[in-house]
């Protein structure tokens, strides 16, 4: 199944760690040289906990432009309203308590589904650029695996997708899909130990951490999102996070060159 949005849908996955916020605000930056007007959702989250309308005005912190009226979009899974909130500061934050995997999926399916909904789909038919940060199959990787963290009966894939906001968002599936990956997962915690934003989330233990990467890397899930219409390109994760960033920004360019005019080096 192919989709044809009028605008633009490209998402980045990888384990965490790998780079994926540097690479969306590169690509974010290159837009905006092309004179495209972006809004960062994330931004707009840490005002406003909330998940806005297509039409609701005003809409970002600093001014009464709608939604409607940006060029790019930028966008994060989990939310950081409502059931995002809920998955980010309780379910998976690093505390005494513990939910399964199956709630824990149920939730994500849930946020996603209200983000596509309300947010996603009316903008990419209103033709704008979409670049978020995770997608379902992040479900699809993190929550067949998360039992281990408890020694509790497994969820499999195919209980994943089963689940009915997951199911809708994936025959909404991206146009593009940036896989970073990384030859070692050690390297990764030292990034952990560098960075300013500090998830604290139960899935950065390095025992995890390499199960998680063996899991991208399966043709399975890659034939998936293809199946779709999807292309799955690789991002080197193990050099700097600029030079993945580069990367980042030379596939996006190769996929949409519809979008940038101006003759720019790279």
């Amino acid at each position: 199944m192919v989709h044809r949005y009028r605008g633009t849908f490209t998402v980045f996955e990888g384990v965490d760690g790998t780079g994926k916020g540097v690479a969306i605000d590169s690509i974010a930056d290159a837009l905006r040289a092309e004179g495209l007007v972006v809004l960062d959702l994330c931004h707009f989250w840490k005002k406003y906990p909330s998940l806005p309308k297509w039409t609701d005005k005003p809409f970002s912190e600093n001014s009464s432009i709608p939604l409607n009226s940006f060029d790019v979009l930028i966008s994060e899974e989990p939310t950081y309203s409502w059931i995002g909130a809920a998955l980010r500061q309780e379910v998976i934050a690093k505390n005494s308590r513990q939910y399964s995997a199956h709630m824990t999926a149920e939730l994500y399916a849930a946020d996603r589904m209200l983000l596509y909904q309300r947010v996603l789909l009316p903008a990419l038919e209103a033709g704008k650029h979409v670049i978020q940060s995770r997608c379902v199959l992040s479900s699809m990787v993190y929550q067949p695996l998360q039992e281990i963290l408890h020694d509790e009966n497994p969820l499999t894939i195919e209980d994943v997708l089963q689940l009915e906001g997951n199911k809708f968002v994936l025959e909404h599936a991206p146009n593009l899909l940036l896989l970073a990956t990384v030859p070692d997962v050690t390297m990764l915690t030292e990034r952990f130990a560098q960075r300013k934003k500090k998830d604290d989330a139960i899935f950065e233990e390095i025992g995890f951490l390499r199960k998680i990467k063996n899991a991208y890397e399966s043709e399975r899930l890659r034939s998936i999102f293809e199946s779709y219409g999807t292309n799955v390109w690789t991002l080197d994760a193990s050099i700097s996070p600029e030079k993945t960033a580069w990367q980042a920004v030379t596939f996006y360019m190769q996929r949409f060159p519809e979008i940038f005019h101006k003759k720019r080096e790279i």
